[in-house]
């Protein structure tokens, strides 16, 4: 939090969260075609 010059620990976990939700997403989004239903 500090390193990063964030104030609040909510702001550092928001902005990192936020990421992590974006990647996961575009990793099941390429999975996709591995898999047929």
């Amino acid at each position: 939090q500090d390193a990063l010059g964030h104030s609040d620990i909510s702001t550092t976990l928001n902005i990192y969260a936020d990421v992590t939700k974006e990647m996961k997403a575009a990793e099941f989004k390429g999975l996709d075609s591995y898999f047929v239903v």
